[in-house]
């Protein structure tokens, strides 16, 4: 993981890396050039390595919400956060054109839900909002103001 050394060894603080899905069985579907440069597995552990040498907090990944079940996806937010991770949730909307269009993305309440077991699930491990804050424009996200409103 020589890039994430170089990073660190240049005065970075924070990286982002998005694996986009916690679901293996159908990254290769959703994400087919990650799949086949890098793959799953070793995505999982640049993401791994790099908070071990960022610091917890310091390490983001987004994932599209929406596109797996709501289990799959906390299931990547829980693994992620107990390794000092942030898991952020990008909402999925399909594009008109694309070979997802025709697909109804989740209700807005579903989007809902999920902020709130998201914020559970940071607090559980020990996150905390001044890490999630540190991420840029991360103002407009539903758990920002999920985890604001609990202050």
């Amino acid at each position: 993981f020589k890039e994430i050394d170089l990073l660190a060894e240049a005065g970075y603080t924070r990286v982002n890396m998005n694996l986009e899905v916690w679901n293996k069985n159908i990254f290769a579907g959703i994400c087919p050039g990650k799949a086949q440069r890098i793959g799953w597995e070793r995505w999982l552990e640049a993401l791994e390595y790099a908070a071990a040498r960022l610091g917890r907090g310091n390490v983001r990944s987004v994932f599209v919400s929406g596109i797996e079940p709501m289990s799959s996806f906390l299931e990547g937010v829980d693994y992620l956060a107990s390794k000092g991770v942030f898991a952020f949730a990008n909402p999925w909307c399909p594009d008109p054109g694309s070979l997802m269009e025709g697909h109804r993305p989740p209700y807005p309440f579903w989007h809902r839900e999920l902020a709130r077991k998201m914020v559970d699930t940071w607090q559980r491990h020990d996150l905390t909002l001044g890490q999630l804050a540190r991420f840029a424009a991360i103002e407009g996200y539903l758990y920002y103001d999920e985890w604001r409103s609990r202050c």
